[in-house]
């Protein structure tokens, strides 16, 4: 009891408190008749003698619990040893002796009698019992769920206080028990079984961890929500229902729903997809996978490891498509090998960025599309470290007019064994096609194999031009059958770059357009003797052999063969590979040794319309006098620049 009750903070002084502390400690250490007391600042304690009767309590429940306990962990207990003799006719009795537990060894023949009840008989009789405490705790957690009696550990979906139990044969719906371990908020233990989840049952607030064996059914209809996820690579769901991955879940496998090596994974691909997409979530593959159309969700990032990759199921010829619209972050996909339509096939997937190790044995290895309501396909970038032994590397295609292909990049180390590197496939649309702009392809080395003798490195199979595309083989363009292009069809704007490993012959680069720019590399760009202009149209066969020019920057020389009047115009003529028809990348420039030597040039035209290669030079005498012909003095030295190398 407290009588002053003066409120006064501790620590006080106050005599009062001092007597109210000293009568309120006499009632807490002496009083024998009341459990609580109340101290000076109105609060209920425990009084020491309550303090006792609660300890007492609580051994006696736990005495009870123990007895209950082993009541049902299989033994039977017959009596205390102090009410003796006893008899034991099983070896599954117990006797109870100095809070023990005691049961016969298996030395001992039944039945068998104790020889007293007290300290003195026991000395003989223990030699025939053993202590089955460990024993019966051993029992209990060998049982279904048995881990649960552990403090600290984690506790199985089969334990008894999860409502009681998961039923680990897949026959009694697991839902209740499933939602009881989420709402521990801790690690929860799958064991291995089948556990069949018949309803929307919410798993993300735990850490679930998969014993292999383990496996989670969810039914039709149903939804199961997982967060964290511990398991090996290994399935642990299956069913029709459905499993949603939240932001808790750090990445994703495939086997987690079935993939496996050697058998048909699309559905389990497509599954583990379904799950990741709400949160865009990553599915990780790390191994081989069989597949067939596999449809991709473009929302789900993916990683892939050097050794993961997609084949082809029996009689499949198609890989993988990707689904319309905007992409998520930066993903990397397996290897793709062996698809006879088509490895990849990038359907208006916008924003892509995408890296595969590579492309192999496929007919088209990456298509970038637009068709159907996929009308658009915006600054996509996929990155490849090498296409080979395909029908066709890298393939554009559209379906419509309409349709928006802009902004997109291409980049792969190496193409080889190909028959077309770049194709913008003929879809049959009248000119001026799709709105086809601004997309690149980048290599390092092209090398379509001479065995390959209609290969082309960049082709246009439409009526209509393609507008500025960039395409740059920076390393290495080589391997080219004499039959075979380096370009081909109609571009507009076309900026190439084409380290050449070998000089192309008549006829390879096939391109018309307008403002194209074709640029070697320094080593091939520019030739080194100047070589004589023509005096007169269509003379190809007397201009260099009869073989027409291909450096971006070429020495020439006029030589006139009559005598040339001052202020007047001579028309000369060369022949050149980098002509489309109405090219305008040419620049005139002065000759080595500095000086035009009393020339200018009025104009130059790309005439190869009319006649195949033919460029038209038209030079001005400004000397102030007559050029005589047939003289030291009347040869005329200058360079010519084509495209912007």
């Amino acid at each position: 009891m407290t009588t002053y009750a003066t409120n006064n903070p501790i620590g006080s002084m106050d005599p009062k408190d001092l007597f109210d502390n000293s009568q309120n400690l006499d009632y807490a250490l002496n009083d024998i008749t009341r459990a609580i007391w109340t101290d000076r600042f109105g609060r209920n304690r425990k009084s020491y003698w309550g303090m006792e009767q609660a300890f007492s309590a609580q051994l006696l429940s736990q005495q009870e619990r123990f007895n209950t306990f082993i009541q049902s962990s299989g033994y039977k207990v017959i009596g205390e040893y102090t009410s003796g003799p006893l008899t034991i006719t099983d070896y599954n009795q117990l006797i109870h002796y100095q809070n023990e537990f005691w049961k016969l060894t298996a030395a001992t023949s039944l039945p068998f009698t104790t020889t007293g009840n007290d300290a003195t008989s026991w000395a003989n009789d223990s030699a025939h019992f053993v202590s089955v405490g460990d024993a019966a705790l051993r029992q209990e957690l060998a049982s279904p769920g048995g881990a649960g009696l552990i403090g600290g550990a984690v506790t199985p979906v089969t334990w008894i206080g999860f409502s009681g139990g998961a039923d680990n044969t897949g026959v009694a719906a697991a839902d209740v028990a499933f939602a009881a371990a989420n709402a521990s908020g801790t690690g929860v233990f799958v064991p291995a079984g089948t556990y069949k989840i018949s309803g929307n049952t919410d798993m993300s607030a735990c850490e679930l961890m998969f014993e292999k064996g383990a496996v989670i059914d969810v039914q039709a209809g149903a939804t199961l929500t997982v967060g964290r996820i511990l398991c090996g690579l290994h399935q642990v769901f299956s069913g029709a229902g459905n499993v949603v991955f939240t932001t808790n879940t750090m990445k994703s496998h495939p086997e987690w729903f079935g993939a496996a090596r050697d058998i048909d994974s699309t559905a389990a691909i497509t599954k583990c997809q379904s799950a990741c997409s709400p949160n865009k979530i990553t599915v990780s593959f790390i191994d081989e996978y069989l597949i067939s159309d596999l449809t991709w969700d473009r929302r789900v990032p993916s990683e892939a490891s050097p050794r993961a990759s997609f084949k082809p199921i029996v009689g499949a010829v198609k890989g993988v498509k990707m689904t319309g619209g905007n992409s998520v972050g930066k993903s990397s996909f397996p290897a793709i090998s062996g698809f006879a339509e088509y490895g990849l096939r990038v359907v208006g997937t916008s924003l892509l960025n995408l890296y595969i190790s590579e492309i192999q044995q496929c007919g088209d290895a990456l298509i970038l599309e637009t068709s159907g309501s996929d009308t658009t396909l915006l600054n996509t970038e996929v990155s490849l470290t090498s296409i080979s032994a395909c029908t066709n590397a890298i393939v554009f295609v559209a379906d419509a007019l309409a349709n928006v292909m802009q902004g997109n990049k291409v980049y792969c180390n190496f193409i080889a064994n190909c028959e077309k590197a770049v194709l913008f496939r003929d879809n049959g649309l009248a000119t001026p096609g799709p709105n086809w702009d601004s997309n690149q392809v980048i290599t390092q080395a092209i090398d379509p194999t001479q065995a390959r003798t209609s290969a082309v490195m960049l082709k246009n199979a439409c009526s209509y031009a393609i507008n500025r595309t960039v395409f740059r083989v920076e390393t290495w363009a080589g391997g080219l059958a004499s039959t075979g292009k380096f370009i081909e069809g109609r571009f507009n704007d076309l900026d190439a770059y084409i380290n050449l490993s070998q000089n192309p012959g008549i006829g390879q680069l096939s391109y018309v357009g307008a403002s194209n720019r074709v640029d070697f590399s320094s080593a091939r760009g520019r030739n080194v003797t100047p070589v004589t202009c023509v005096n007169s149209t269509n003379k190809m066969a007397d201009f260099n052999g009869g073989v027409p020019l291909f450096h971006n920057v070429v020495k020439l020389k006029y030589i006139p063969t009559v005598d040339w009047a001052n202020n007047t115009q001579k028309q000369v003529y060369i022949y050149h590979q980098l002509t489309d028809q109405n090219t305008n990348a040419f620049t005139i420039m002065p000759p080595d040794s500095g000086s035009f030597r009393g020339c200018t040039v009025d104009s130059i035209v790309d005439n190869s319309q009319t006649v195949p290669y033919e460029i038209v030079i038209n030079l001005r005498n400004v000397s102030g006098a007559t050029i005589t012909a047939g003289t030291t003095n009347a040869e005329i030295d200058f360079k010519l620049r084509v495209g912007l190398y």
